[in-house]
Parts: structure tokens; sequence; C-alpha cells
């Protein structure tokens, strides 16, 4: 590792908001207070509807510290992959590091990441780490982090089995500058960059809270405490298409890495029916939750096996039921 503090790479804090004026000066003292002293830090509103933006600008040009702070509002929503595109494009780090505008990052989070960069025998492409859950008023929750397993596999890494947390998430410019950018409609960009970095090399994580993790009812993936039935599966047909359209980026990812590259580290065919399995059972688990309540034996014949269309058919079940009841 470099010893002088002017060899270390620069890199690029990106922190992303949209509607977080609750909780984005949190956000924003936490990309000030980092303690490593090559960086930029990219604020970056995309079209809020709220006071997001008038909160950052104000931060911005009160901020007289040591980082180079680069201002951006998007003009109009642009989502999640267009946004990440974007920032892409106005980062000048050789290591992009990913923020939330409803978490907090620990000061020494940048320093701790890059040095996890720098000390691997085979350089990672993705390095991520543990978070201490939040709730809205930051107070810590007794909730555990879903850490990952010693050992990566092929299977679950295409299945997600302990999928990199976005919130503490950071990346190689690399991955982009072979990849190019996402795909417009991606929701789950972690995922998607993360699955990249597998393909290219290692993805490391971090045994250590770099980041306070904020869970509140409006997280794109947080809405299991819904108590409307009908809402909640609303909520996960939308959340399965963006699953599905994850599942299309690393489809397309995994052919672009391998006609480029000719071969990749990988047991690609194994890759290739993992995904094409998983696309295919959450057609059918998209299929279950638009049909609710109403779930056909058609769709339910489908899905035999699936414990999450098992488990829709019988809140389906035992909603009718108690509308029948009450009449």
């Amino acid at each position: 590792m470099p010893d002088n503090a002017t060899d270390r790479p620069l890199v690029t804090f990106t922190l992303f908001a949209y509607n977080h004026e609750k909780y984005i000066r949190k956000a924003v003292e936490g990309a000030f207070t980092q303690t490593y002293e090559q960086l930029e830090i990219i604020l970056s509103d995309d079209c809020s509807s709220d006071q997001t933006f008038e909160i950052i600008k104000e931060m911005a040009e009160a901020y007289d510290g040591p980082h180079r702070v680069v201002l951006n509002a998007n003009p109009k929503n642009l989502g999640i992959g267009l946004h990440v595109n974007k920032l892409m494009g106005l980062s000048q780090g050789e290591i992009i590091v990913g923020a939330a505008g409803d978490d907090i990052s620990h000061p020494d989070r940048v320093e701790k990441i890059v040095n996890e960069f720098l000390t691997k025998q085979e350089r990672p492409f993705s390095v991520w780490s543990s978070a201490q859950y939040i709730d809205e008023q930051g107070n810590e929750l007794n909730q555990e982090f879903k850490k990952p397993s010693k050992s990566q596999t092929d299977t679950s890494i295409v299945r997600n089995f302990y999928p990199v947390i976005g919130a503490t998430h950071a990346w190689d410019r690399r991955v982009f500058d072979f990849f190019g950018p996402l795909m417009p409609s991606i929701v789950f960009e972690d995922n998607a960059i993360s699955f990249r970095s597998y393909l290219l090399g290692d993805i490391a994580f971090i045994d250590e809270e770099l980041v306070d993790y904020r869970t509140h009812t409006k997280n794109l993936t947080n809405f299991t405490k819904i108590s409307n039935s009908v809402e909640l599966y609303f909520r996960a047909a939308t959340r399965i298409r963006w699953a599905i359209v994850g599942v299309d980026q690393r489809m397309r990812d995994l052919e672009f890495a391998i006609n480029e590259l000719g071969s990749i580290p990988r047991d690609q065919d194994l890759m290739r029916t993992e995904l094409a399995t998983l696309k295919r059972k959450m057609t059918s688990r998209l299929e279950i939750y638009k049909s609710f309540p109403n779930i056909s034996l058609r769709s339910l014949s489908k899905g035999l096996g699936d414990i999450l269309i098992m488990k829709a058919f019988v809140r389906s079940a035992i909603k009718i039921t108690l509308k029948k009841l009450k009449l």
C-alpha cells in the first residue's frame, strides 16, 4: 500500500438524494466529515419535490473543509439507473463510494474502504461493509445486518443469497469503463454493479459498521409492515418488476463479458441456467402478486414449490374468507 497520502487514489463520494429533507443534513454531514484526504464529494438531488436540494445547496455553500464538493440538481427525475449513470459521468475518482440521502456514513468509512481496495493481494472490484440499522429518528435498532458467507459461489451471487447492500457499497471505476452505463430502468443498482464486479474479479466485505442504515416505510425495499394487504402486494409486484429488470441486466452483462473477454473466471453455463430459472420464478410471482387477492388455480399450479407464492395464496384465501364472513 502506498505510504504517501498523495499517492493514494482519488475517491468520489456520491450522495444520491431524492425527497430526503428529513434526513439529508445528517447524510451530508457524514460526507463532509470523511477523514480520507483525496476525496471529491458529489451531492446530487434527483429533482426532489421537497426541500432536499435547498438544504444540500445551503450546506455546500457553507462548507469550508478540505474536500472538493460538486453540486448537482437533475432538472427532471431520472430514477436510480440514469442517476447512477449521470454521476459516473460527473465523477473523477478511481474508486466510487455510494451513499443515500437517508443514511449516515461514519467519518472513517472512505478511509477503511480504500484500505480494503489497496491491501488485498488481488484488488477487488467491489467493497462493502456491515451497517447499524437506525429508525426514522436515528435511534439504533436491534436488527442484525445480514453478512455474506465466507465463500461466495456463482449460485449465491446469481441468486443474491447475500446481496451487496448499496448503502455500504463502493466500486472500482473500471467496472463502468468495461461494461458501460446501466440500463435506464435499473432500480437495484447495488445488485447490478456488484454482479459486474464479480464477473471481473472479487468482491470484498469489511466486517465493521461503517454506515448508519436508516429503515422507514418509504424505503424502496422496506414495505413488509404495510397493513393493507392489497397495497402490500401491489408494492411487492412493483418490486418484482424491478427485480426482473435486474436479472435482464445481469444476463446482458454476463454475455457481454463472455464476448469481450472470451472467457471469464466463472462457470458461465451455470450462471446462464441460474439466471434463466430466476427469471421464470420471478415472472410467476409477478403474476400472483398482480392478481392478489383473487389468485387463480392456474397461477397457483405454476408456482407450486415456491414458498413465497404459497404464502401469497394462503394470505389471499384468508382475505377472501374474511370478506365473505363480513358479508
